[in-house]
């Protein structure tokens, strides 16, 4: 397969282009979407089959000044790049999210519940969700849209703002206090970098899995709390700890339904304590 990755340079763009260049023909590309037409020309020069879509230029506390900037700088580009796939018959792969998609809610979230975000970043996915489907019913478009739940790995900037393992395992090595935001018992689905991409390879090499929305996770749900005891379990010391208040754009309790795509891809995930601890040697053996 010839294929496209836009936002190849981020955490799952990178991570995606390593295992799916093995058997494929595949270019990342970090051109900005404002330039659609320089991506359609790349696209149309280079025989690609199928565009893999990446970008998103928020995070779950972003602000309405920050959606209407990636409405811009990413939504209209879009529109622009699914027109062109949709008329000539190139697949197209979104990656959305499995948590601020579905909003707060006590279940497990499957691909069938209610559509509430609470946060500007949900939205956003929500949104481009809404378009894809838009092309798929009125133009024929061949696409998969992937929910991953928080995927945590080699390759994620553990000096960042997102990515609570990450950022954990960076404020470990800077000695840093670590500052949790809420009380610790807020749950999240985690899913190794590997598991998630394992997914992802499978899941576009069989056109028998096309037009369909997928949730990615482990399926399992960890507290914040839990997630800390992981480390401690590993025998990696923990700085001081801070609770704050938390933020109102957070989802409380996320853990996805994963029967439809374990259904048809029969796979165990690592678990978290083992996923921690390849993840931390990782950051370790890099500094050393």
């Amino acid at each position: 397969m010839r294929i496209l990755i836009l936002g190849g340079t981020g955490f799952l763009g990178r991570n995606s282009y390593s295992v799916l260049k093995k058997d494929n023909y595949v270019i990342a590309t970090n051109i900005r979407l404002t330039s659609y037409i320089d991506i359609i020309e790349l696209i149309k020069n280079q025989n690609i089959e199928i565009v893999m879509h990446f970008v998103s230029t928020l995070i779950p506390n972003s602000s309405k000044e920050d959606f209407f900037y990636d409405l811009n700088n990413v939504y209209i580009p879009t529109v622009h790049i699914l027109e062109y796939c949709a008329l000539n018959s190139i697949r197209f792969v979104y990656i959305s999210s499995g948590g601020a998609i579905y909003g707060n809610h006590q279940t497990l979230f499957s691909e069938q519940t209610k559509k509430e975000p609470i946060s500007y970043y949900g939205l956003s996915k929500l949104n481009m969700e809404n378009l894809i489907n838009y092309y798929h019913n009125s133009k024929s478009l061949q696409y998969i849209t992937i929910r991953p739940s928080n995927p945590y790995g080699p390759g994620q900037n553990i000096y960042g703002k997102q990515g609570l393992i990450a950022v954990l395992i960076g404020k470990i090595i800077e000695k840093k206090t670590i500052e949790i935001w809420g009380d610790g018992s807020a749950i999240k689905d985690f899913i190794y970098i590997d598991d998630f991409t394992e997914y992802l390879s499978i899941l576009i090499g069989n056109i028998s899995f096309w037009n369909n929305t997928y949730n990615i996770g482990s399926g399992i749900g960890n507290s914040v709390i839990e997630i800390l005891n992981a480390f401690a379990e590993n025998d990696i010391l923990l700085p001081k700890i801070e609770y704050k208040q938390e933020k109102a754009s957070d989802v409380k309790h996320m853990i996805l339904d994963c029967t439809k795509v374990k259904h048809i891809i029969n796979k165990k995930c690592l678990s978290i304590k083992e996923g921690i601890k390849k993840f931390y040697e990782y950051e370790m053996e890099k500094i050393k």
